[in-house]
């Protein structure tokens, strides 16, 4: 992993313990006898130990209204640790982990620190990690306490860190990462009107300007709008900024013509580039004729 990725997967080398522990979520708690896994992980599939015949089916349980047919599991708790050093060259950035899924009910630790609770099991959310690390260099400690309560579903859902887990590092300001919405207006033979929002946060310890560059590039690579704001942000403020993008003889979306096209979002300070963001966008179909739809004039 080199330093200068925004967002690389965080999937490897975690220490897994099926049950309850006593101060897992402590930096110095021996982790060693622990099951080695890499994410994505769930802990429902494997066997039971000490199963009763006439409760369960496998990791199905037999009590639920509808027997062990709709996938309910006998739930459990669970204890997910993982080791990690910042390197020098990403001292004084932004961390954040991004877990994808976790079932169901999740505590995060960082170094001891309680940093984050999640109770719903089918959503992704985001942790800024920042305030709890350590200076590069030295070791940081995540414990993850996952609790399944068990017949909680119609459906097999499985328990544990069920999907990717991500690390993003970027600069103290920085390009949301779910603050961007992209719309298309209107849309006609001649051309398309995009609108794009994003969201940017100042997260130095003073005020300044920024600005926000957007190029949008088409599905044959060619850069076919450019345009720039600059606000004037006071420090820890957040500020959606609008863009109104036009695009000539549009090449159209379909599932026949899955056509593509990229917004490159970078945020700049004083010349200095602190953040870089791409998002895809398309263009839907209508009902246009044919021959404009594959006309060699399109960009």
């Amino acid at each position: 992993m080199k330093a200068s990725e925004r967002k690389s997967l965080f999937d490897r080398n975690w220490y897994f313990y099926r049950g309850d522990v006593r101060n897992a979520k402590s930096p110095v708690y021996n982790d060693s006898a622990w099951r080695k896994v890499d994410l994505p992980h769930d802990w429902s599939i494997e066997p039971l130990e000490n199963q009763e015949p006439d409760k369960v089916v496998g990791p199905f349980s037999r009590e639920s209204v509808g027997g062990f047919a709709t996938g309910q599991t006998v739930g459990g708790k669970g204890w997910y640790r993982k080791t990690f050093i910042i390197s020098p060259e990403d001292a004084g950035k932004r961390h954040e982990l991004y877990f994808e899924g976790i079932y169901n009910q999740s505590e995060i630790w960082i170094n001891g620190q309680k940093a984050y609770y999640n109770v719903y099991g089918y959503t992704s959310f985001r942790v800024d990690i920042t305030p709890y690390c350590k200076p590069a260099g030295e070791k940081n400690i995540i414990a993850v306490k996952v609790i399944n309560e068990g017949k909680n579903s119609r459906w097999y859902t499985g328990s544990g860190i069920y999907r990717h887990v991500w690390m993003i590092r970027t600069s103290p300001s920085y390009i949301e990462d779910w603050g961007t919405f992209i719309s298309t207006n209107s849309i006609d033979k001649e051309q398309a009107v995009v609108i794009l929002n994003t969201t940017i946060v100042n997260g130095d310890t003073e005020e300044g300007e920024y600005t926000v560059n957007i190029n949008l590039t088409s599905p044959r690579g060619k850069v076919v709008s450019t345009t720039n704001s600059t606000v004037k942000m006071t420090s820890g403020n957040k500020h959606e900024i609008p863009f109104t993008i036009t695009v000539k003889k549009p090449r159209l979306w379909s599932t026949d013509t899955p056509e593509l096209y990229i917004a490159n979002i970078s945020l700049w300070k004083n010349k200095e580039k602190k953040d870089e963001l791409s998002h895809s966008v398309f263009v839907p179909y209508i009902s246009l004729p044919e021959k404009d739809l594959n006309s060699t004039e399109y960009q």
